[in-house]
């Protein structure tokens, strides 16, 4: 590879790339090239080189030259990826000299590309309204969802440019232009902080004077993309997990990263405050992106300076104390914590804030000291008591479609008990549960007000939406708190809180609203957590009857339930069979076939009921029975698994066996029987089709999968072909038909006469252990005979 790179180096060194006439994509195949270089296996070779110096030279100047001209999306990234894996290679070089002008060359093509970067967005035409999206609880913005991940993603990027415009190539290569970015500023990190500082104190100073100005100016748009985009580069720097492998060759490497890492923290902070106050002061609009640029940075701060395992705290803690006034640690606790409750409360309609506001609350109270020290923050105090909707809108907005008010209480949940004096969460617990009891008041109130209304024509139907909205919200907050219980302890309190009386509360819930399922899974889901055996948090002492009302309240509840559920699919004159039959039909087919547990436990189901009570199989509509049919065989192509065959053809060849022992038996006197058999003949005569169809499926299967020595598919073989004859000659005359030589037809023919010979018309257990054997035999002479007429033919 280093031989064809030094060769294209030479051949194109001395070429004009300006030139009109230069194909774009010879660059491009040239930059693809030099991508592909192994430079951690080939450096200590490659720098001994006479030229290698000017090689490097000559390919930062295609780079300049590819960020100027417009070229293929992916030209741009090949060369940053290069570049990123030059600048971690350096520690492979032993002489100084070189690794001093590989990094000179290194950070000039950093600040060309970040350059590049900013001119783009100054040129750009931002029109703010499609490009930057404003949301706070005085506006009426709403936004997309978008999936929250760890890294800043390319939904939030695009937020910055419009449609047309995106100088780091299409959204997916975001994050490899990123991690290249951070490469080659760590390279030189102290002169790469100096210049970003600059770049950040001009745009900041321009920020804060348009403040003021509406968020729809273009100006003020075009600085908050330049520090939105500064803001990520910060945080990837700072939160760069390969960090060490480039200063690990430096001497006070530690020192001087940490030092760089205050400067760009500083930097931010003082953005993130000043942004923050004049939002709340103003009631001004701002930029989502901004926030979501925040968000990005204070995670991967969290990530090298917060989170326990770290061990440069103190320094960096001491040097943002010299820049911004820290006090101590607690103090950057705050500005943590006061972004988080602002973001909650302001931007109430920004789905993607809300996203990662939460998450990043859910990351900060997860390690155990970090989470202690939190709860001595006052506005985490202040949140433990006052959690309503009252203060954070977006959780009466999103209370019945969104997860979001149920991370929230898991969150404040798992701060909570974070503290290390059980007494102390006792008394805090009981001011934390008290809105959850007063909303609890209010539901029963609402159950009550609605009970009197029974002797009329009342349903569930019949409830408002807000108080359909009052108890999804209840069931989601609880989920959220039963699910931070990680110990014993907390399970055993959160428990006694809940038994019995909100128990009981469920039981009427389900009662009220037998038709909305929302409700239903909800309660369902808050019951699975509530009995999940987590972390083993379930250990009720032997002189507590906690284990045993658990046990009756769960199954009084599912029973509940499942009255209910029944009741609601079936009519007033159906058993519960009938009614659990249609509960199946209902069922989208893909939710059923997707999932491979759950289709065994149908076909299961489905194989008992054709059995023993095949007429709640045969009672349908000729449609559902057709999907019926069709959803059965269709195990035969989903799984090789051999437990789920058997049963489909039990369950096909009980409908078959019934229908061809019935329909032709003129001393039929059973009543019930003879207008089974009349229905499942309508069945037959409406979907013509459907018997020849899964005649043809079940004998490709035999002939091509190897099936035939099953017992239960040679059952199954045997009565469609009893009950379809004709289509049993049809396919015999159309495989004879195929073959060209007649002596072949001969022998075929026989093949197929064998199959069929001393075969009774009758589905007793000897004639069908008979043609087992013979159907096993005739599988195994078709395939002997088309080996040996395809040798032939190709002859």
């Amino acid at each position: 590879m280093s031989g064809i790179f030094f060769l294209t180096l030479n051949q194109n060194q001395n070429y004009d790339y300006n030139n009109e006439d230069y194909d774009q994509s010879i660059i491009h195949a040239l930059a693809r090239i030099v991508y592909k270089i192994k430079l951690n296996h080939q450096m200590k070779s490659l720098t001994q080189i006479d030229q290698f110096l000017p090689w490097m030279e000559e390919i930062a100047n295609l780079t300049f030259l590819c960020f100027e001209m417009k070229m293929l999306d992916n030209t741009e990234n090949y060369l940053l990826e290069f570049w990123g894996k030059l600048s971690t290679s350096l520690r492979y070089v032993s002489n100084q000299d070189v690794v001093k002008t590989l990094k000179r060359v290194v950070h000039k093509v950093l600040v060309k590309w970040i350059n590049f970067v900013l001119e783009t967005i100054s040129k750009e035409d931002i029109k703010t309204a499609n490009t930057f999206n404003s949301g706070n609880s005085f506006s009426n913005y709403n936004n997309n969802s978008h999936n929250y991940e760890d890294n800043f993603d390319e939904d939030s990027f695009d937020l910055i440019f419009g449609s047309h415009s995106k100088p780091l190539g299409k959204e997916s290569r975001f994050m490899i232009a990123l991690e290249a970015t951070t490469e080659l500023g760590l390279c030189n990190y102290p002169e790469t902080t100096q210049f970003l500082s600059e770049l950040f104190k001009s745009s900041f100073e321009s920020y804060k004077k348009l403040m003021s100005t509406k968020w729809g100016h273009p100006k003020r748009g075009k600085n908050a993309a330049v520090l939105s985009i500064l803001v990520t580069l910060f945080g990837s720097f700072v939160g760069y997990k390969h960090r060490k492998l480039i200063h690990i060759k430096e001497e006070n490497s530690l020192t001087e990263a940490t030092e760089c890492d205050a400067r760009l923290a500083a930097l931010t902070f003082n953005l993130l405050e000043s942004n923050d106050s004049f939002l709340l002061q103003s009631q001004h609009t701002g930029y989502e992106i901004l926030e979501v640029c925040f968000l990005f940075f204070l995670d991967m701060f969290r990530r090298s300076y917060v989170s326990p395992s770290t061990n440069s705290r103190n320094a960096i803690y001491q040097r943002l104390y010299e820049l911004t006034n820290f006090k101590n640690n607690i103090h950057l606790l705050k500005i943590f914590i006061n972004k988080i409750i602002n973001n909650l409360q302001i931007w109430s309609n920004s789905v993607l804030i809300l996203q990662r506001t939460l998450a990043l609350f859910d990351k900060f109270a997860q390690p155990y000291c970090v989470g202690a020290k939190l709860l001595s923050v006052k506005k985490i105090d202040n949140l433990v008591i006052n959690h309503t909707e009252i203060i954070f809108p977006f959780i009466e907005k999103y209370s019945e479609n969104r997860s979001y008010r149920t991370k929230f209480y898991q969150t404040i949940s798992t701060l909570l008990f974070s503290e290390k004096e059980h007494i102390v969460i006792e008394k805090i617990f009981s001011v934390f549960v008290d809105p959850f009891q007063k909303v609890a008041e209010q539901i029963i109130l609402i159950l009550e007000q609605h009970s009197s209304l029974k002797s009329t024509n009342f349903t569930s139907h019949n409830y408002s939406k807000n108080d359909l909205k009052v108890i999804l919200g209840f069931i989601k907050d609880l989920l959220g708190v039963v699910s931070s219980a990680n110990n014993t302890k907390v399970y055993t309190l959160i428990f006694d809180w809940l038994c019995p009386d909100f128990f009981k509360l469920f039981n009427e819930i389900i009662i009220s609203f037998p038709n909305h399922y929302k409700v239903i899974i909800q309660i369902l889901k808050l019951l699975s957590e509530i009995s999940y055996n987590r972390y083993q948090r379930i250990i009720f002492e032997s002189w507590f009857p906690n284990g045993v009302y658990l046990v009756k309240a769960l199954i009084s509840t599912v029973n509940e339930i499942s009255t209910k559920l029944v009741q609601s699919m079936g009519n007033k004159n159906d058993n519960n069979y009938n009614s659990l039959i249609n509960i199946i039909i209902s069922l989208p087919q893909s939710a059923i076939l997707n999932r491979f547990e759950l289709y065994e436990t149908f076909i299961s189901l489905i194989a008992i009921i054709s059995k023993d009570l095949i007429e709640y199989l045969i009672k349908r509509n000729s449609k559902q029975f057709k999907t019926l049919i069709q959803l059965i065989a269709q195990g035969f192509a989903i799984t090789q698994n051999q437990f789920i065959c058997d049963r489909c053809c039990m369950a096909i060849d009980s409908i078959i066996e019934f229908y061809f022992i019935n329909y032709n038996n003129q001393y039929l006197r059973n009543e019930k029987t003879r207008n089974l058999t009349q229905i499942l003949n309508s069945h037959f005569e409406n979907n013509p089709n459907l018997l020849k169809d899964l005649f043809n499926f079940v004998f490709n299967i035999v002939l091509f999968e190897s099936k035939s020595e099953n017992w239960a598919i040679s059952k199954l073989f045997l009565s469609l072909m009893l009950v379809e004859k004709e289509e049993f000659l049809n396919i015999k005359q159309n495989k004879i038909n195929n073959i060209d030589n007649e002596e072949d037809k001969v022998k075929l023919e026989q093949i197929f006469e064998e199959l069929v010979s001393d075969i009774e018309n009758n589905l007793y257990r000897v004639n069908k252990n008979k043609f087992r054997n013979k159907l096993e035999k005739f599988v195994d002479e078709i395939k002997i005979f088309d080996i040996e007429y395809w040798k032939n033919y190709l002859k």
